[in-house]
């Protein structure tokens, strides 16, 4: 005598079904949360440069307007509207900024990112400079030869 089992009458899941679905899940997450948080950082590193292409566009009217160049430090200071706030600075949020004249001749500008690394902007030495590093620029560490970066008695210390 045969017995004939009919598919309705299965209820639920095996274990190894679940234990299949639950390894499935988790090669997925390992795979794609490093990921995430590389694209979160490119972002963090992306605003501070933007920032620093902001701020150097201000920098540029306000020269422009005052035949100067802004210091400041800290992007509440540079985005004052007596300052580069005037001229359409605005900082993002987490982002560190500063900047120092060079008489009138240009700036340089330094930005600390959310995610710790430093960029430099040099106006006199075509702008954004190779310079990208989680150390804080110095004089000795920056691999520029000429320009603004130069020719100041020290970086700006990038602040809120």
């Amino acid at each position: 005598m045969k017995i004939k089992r009919e598919w309705r009458d299965d209820q639920g899941v095996t274990l190894i079904e679940l234990l299949v679905v639950v390894i499935i899940v988790g090669v997925l997450a390992a795979i794609a949360v490093p990921n995430f948080f590389v694209q979160r950082q490119k972002g963090y590193d992306g605003d501070a440069k933007s920032d620093l292409r902001s701020m150097a566009s201000a920098q540029k009217t306000y020269a422009t307007d005052l035949t100067a160049f802004v210091t400041c430090s800290g992007a509440t200071a540079c985005k004052n509207s007596s300052s580069l706030g005037g001229y359409g600075f605005r900082a993002s949020t987490g982002v560190k900024i500063a900047s120092v004249a060079d008489g009138t001749n240009g700036f340089c500008a330094v930005a600390l990112s959310q995610s710790g690394r430093y960029y430099v902007y040099d106006s006199e030495n075509g702008g954004l400079a190779t310079y990208n590093s989680t150390t804080a620029p110095t004089k000795l560490n920056d691999g520029l030869s000429t320009g603004a970066c130069t020719n100041v008695s020290s970086y700006p210390t990038p602040a809120a």
